[in-house]
């Protein structure tokens, strides 16, 4: 609480700063106060433009998938992309949203993107592989690539991650 009373005098007293308001948003966040964070930087957004505002509707949607609501986040995780598409944050939350509330295909799209990015993030291959062995849609299923991207995913881990390879072994079974 005295952290925050010092940031709204902080705000008080140079209300055109963007930082201040981004701490307060990620000390409300810490305390499950998420409603309020996400009220601290939807204030922000029309200040800002580009990258910036990418970033923060980019927290905002990761303020909301934290609040369990994940429909909100894919919608302002959505602008974060439009606002800037090569903004790989925003994508692969919008990604993981996507695969918990069953929008498969939508995750693979977003999965299928961020892969050509980058291969060497465990966790993004590890739920790829999952979405590509789990899903109940015959056309989107592809046991062989799960098998190789959950392999990836636990050689890139040292084989050490119980949920990485918990994973691979649902494949192999």
């Amino acid at each position: 609480d005295k952290a925050l009373a010092d940031i709204d005098q902080a705000i008080r007293a140079q209300p055109q700063l963007v930082e201040p308001y981004r701490m307060k948003a990620e000390i409300l966040a810490s305390t499950d106060r998420f409603d309020l964070a996400i009220a601290e930087l939807e204030r922000l957004v029309p200040q800002v433009d580009g990258p910036v505002k990418a970033l923060l509707l980019g927290r905002i949607g990761s303020f909301h998938i934290l609040a369990k609501q994940p429909h909100k986040a894919i919608e302002v995780l959505n602008k974060a992309i439009d606002q800037d598409p090569d903004e790989t944050g925003s994508l692969r939350l919008r990604a993981d949203a996507y695969l918990n509330i069953g929008q498969h295909a939508e995750a693979i799209a977003d999965f299928t993107r961020l892969l050509s990015q980058s291969n060497e993030d465990a966790s993004l291959l590890n739920n790829y592989a999952w979405v590509l062995a789990t899903s109940p849609d015959d056309k989107l299923r592809n046991g062989a690539e799960a098998v190789k991207l959950a392999t990836q995913a636990c050689e890139l881990t040292g084989y050490a991650t119980p949920h990485i390879l918990s994973t691979l072994d649902d494949k192999i079974e």
